[in-house]
């Protein structure tokens, strides 16, 4: 349902879609956001707008966003992924009281709008911030893949 997307041209990214269609990865040359020494704060981000085809008779109330990358972050410092899709946003956040290094696997699902229809075309953006407190906290965010599935309606079993 989700096709590939040509309008991003300032990022280094590649789109594949899944072959049920229902889902997109887009795996990222380099989308990071890096606070370190005297950079207290960081941020970098992604737009798409995708051509959408979705069946008269289909219904995707959700899409879950899943994203994968790195993460180094400090006990002063707060990393933040907010995602976008079809004008609805869900957010990811480790808190400042958190410290974290190393590979992260995070999810969120986003609703979408009332009727079951996605948009067409499908916007779709992701902003990552890194921020800290003092010049020796580390706080440090890289996004390898994003990967956007289309939720259907779940039917109660009898």
């Amino acid at each position: 349902m989700l096709e590939d997307d040509s309008s991003n041209g300032f990022l280094d990214y590649k789109t594949t879609s899944s072959d049920d269609g229902k889902s997109i990865t887009l795996t990222f040359a380099s989308l990071e956001a890096k606070a370190d020494g005297s950079t207290l704060a960081a941020k970098a981000g992604m737009v798409g707008r995708y051509e959408v085809f979705q069946p008269a008779s289909d219904t995707i109330t959700s899409c879950r966003i899943d994203l994968t990358g790195h993460i180094i972050k400090g006990k002063d410092s707060e990393i933040r992924l907010l995602v976008k899709a079809a004008g609805q946003e869900g957010v990811i956040v480790w808190a400042a009281s958190d410290i974290e290094s190393g590979k992260f696997d995070r999810s969120v699902d986003i609703a979408m709008p009332a009727g079951g229809r996605l948009p067409s075309p499908f916007e779709l953006s992701l902003e990552i911030t890194a921020d800290k407190k003092t010049s020796g906290d580390a706080a440090y965010v890289s996004v390898e893949t994003m990967t956007v599935t289309a939720q259907h309606p779940q039917v109660a079993a009898r």
